[in-house]
């Protein structure tokens, strides 16, 4: 059994690993934190995305718990009603599994670990989410905000002052990614650039698990000691990105104990448009999962809805062959190599076997899922031939070929 002790992942959510919650029956206004709006939070839109991102580890839903990615930015219609990190693991004597992250309720708080194991203060404004452009900055050329002005109903100098606060206190000492300008190995505001090198707009938080109060209401597990590090960027409306935002996880377990047999799932639940009528596929070869429409036609989007999809770009780095090249951190390791998409599941509300885990309990069940099982049974998915598959829906839906949404499972 493998131990767990830091990873981190890249991957792009783009419109045109991850599980999907595809009914709409369920009121989710009514599950969803009710906390939202006094959650530090801001916005991703300096593209054709309109979302919102918080320091609790939710995304892509807004603070009064409706559903959150905008897109196109400006019309009000929405692809997704919220998104967030899940992972799931085995902590030596704890007969359960231990999940933790986001789904419709958060695990996290706000903050650091510190050396002594406890949780920082979570209130304290270092911990606050922040969010920089790379063409904002103090003492700068005067920049146009009006349009982001008027998507986040603020006032241009509200945003200024927001973004050239946080390109002073860029939080590196934290791990926030920057530009090291003078490459002298230390943030100066002066003369460096923060978040990700060449990025147009980058968003950057800490949370951890250790509030054992929002473990147990997320799933019913115990907190394990992970220090989450998000940062998201997007490199603003140029050629082939700009429907594309990005997301960089770094998990690191600050606990004294390993945990073995970790799994690492992007979950989200695509609305598009109407929430009804939403299907969710797989294609294994690209490391991408995805949700669109069940019908050229939505209620919301009328003709030609999108889609939106999470693809899976550098997973966990593991031992490999003298062959093999992996990338962590920005570096390339020579004999190791990145794990790829290893499962994919779902969630239909209709069906008691493949329904969402309940919340404040149902850690087991989304183990199983997260191994690419289904959530009550812990048997692996079956593809119509009834062969057994960790990648449910993997068919191709254009061609209509293989497993897709919506066929009739006997």
């Amino acid at each position: 059994m493998k131990s767990f002790v830091l990873s981190c992942f890249t991957l792009f959510l783009f419109i045109g690993i991850s599980a999907f919650a595809k009914d709409g029956s369920k009121d989710k206004i009514n599950i969803i934190n009710k906390t939202l709006a006094q959650v530090a939070r801001t916005y991703l839109d300096i593209n054709n995305i309109s979302t919102q991102i918080y320091n609790n580890g939710i995304s892509d839903i807004d603070p009064n718990g409706n559903a959150g990615f905008v897109y196109p930015k400006g019309t009000g219609k929405t692809c997704v009603f919220t998104s967030g990190l899940l992972w799931g693991g085995l902590v030596q004597g704890d007969p359960q599994p231990r999940v933790g992250g986001t789904t419709y309720r958060t695990g996290l708080q706000p903050g650091a670990i510190l050396s002594n194991g406890q949780a920082d203060d979570p209130t304290l404004d270092k911990y606050r989410i922040y969010r920089v452009r790379s063409d904002v900055k103090p003492g700068g050329p005067v920049v146009d905000l009006s349009a982001e002005a008027t998507n986040e109903n603020t006032t241009v100098s509200v945003l200024q002052q927001q973004f050239e606060k946080d390109w002073t206190e860029w939080p590196a000492s934290l791990g926030a990614p920057y530009n090291d300008v003078n490459h002298n190995g230390v943030y100066d505001p002066t003369v460096d650039v923060p978040g990700v090198p060449g990025a147009a707009q980058s968003i950057f938080y800490v949370a951890n698990d250790l509030n054992q109060s929002l473990t147990t209401n997320l799933y019913g597990s115990s907190p394990i000691g992970i220090e989450l590090h998000t940062i998201m960027w997007t490199y603003g409306k140029i050629e082939n990105f700009d429907n594309i935002y990005f997301r960089k996880y770094q998990l690191i377990n600050k606990s004294s104990l390993p945990v073995s047999d970790m799994y690492i799932s992007l979950w989200s639940d695509p609305d598009i448009g109407d929430a009804g009528d939403d299907f969710a596929g797989c294609d294994t070869t690209l490391n991408l999962g995805y949700g669109y429409n069940a019908s050229p036609i939505d209620q919301i989007y009328e003709s030609n809805p999108p889609a939106v999809g999470f693809q899976l770009l550098e997973g966990p780095l593991a031992a490999g062959t003298s062959s093999d090249t992996g990338y962590f951190n920005n570096r390339t390791i020579v004999g190791k190599k990145n794990i790829p998409m290893t499962a994919f599941y779902y969630f239909t509300n209709s069906d008691p076997n493949t329904g969402d885990p309940p919340l404040g309990s149902g850690a087991n069940e989304f183990y199983n899922f997260l191994q690419g099982r289904v959530g009550v049974t812990g048997n692996f998915f079956q593809n119509p031939q009834g062969e057994p598959t960790t990648f449910a829906l993997s068919g191709d839906p254009v061609q209509g070929t293989g497993w897709i949404d919506g066929q009739l499972q006997s």
